[in-house]
């Protein structure tokens, strides 16, 4: 697995995505540090999502996706869907799930296209 890169804009939410797999998350996540919260001191996740404000990171560690691909991509995929419907204040209920769901696909198909898998 190659160090990925890409960044997006989620339409209609208008909120800024940003992928990265990478050898250590931690020293990746430093370059959002200025603009996200840190990750807590000695924590070294496989994966994990970061947000602040109208950015969101989807962070996935090399290793993750050699022995965890699919799981976690899914995994992952929905932290930061539910994240952002938060923010755009969309309740999760019977009545709102679509939207959901819609985001959710938007983010797996946009994730997966950027990882070649």
């Amino acid at each position: 697995m190659k160090t990925i890169s890409a960044f997006t804009r989620v339409p209609i939410f208008e909120v800024n995505l940003y992928l990265e797999v990478c050898d250590s998350i931690p020293k990746a996540a430093k370059k959002f540090d200025p603009v996200m919260p840190p990750l807590p001191e000695g924590h070294d996740p496989l994966a994990c999502v970061r947000f602040h404000k109208s950015r969101f990171a989807i962070f996935f560690s090399k290793e993750s996706l050699a022995s965890h691909r699919h799981g976690i991509i899914a995994h992952e995929v929905f932290h930061a869907t539910h994240r952002i419907m938060q923010y755009v204040q969309q309740g999760f209920d019977v009545d709102n799930h679509e939207s959901f769901a819609l985001l959710n696909e938007w983010i797996t198909n946009w994730v997966y296209s950027k990882l070649d898998i």
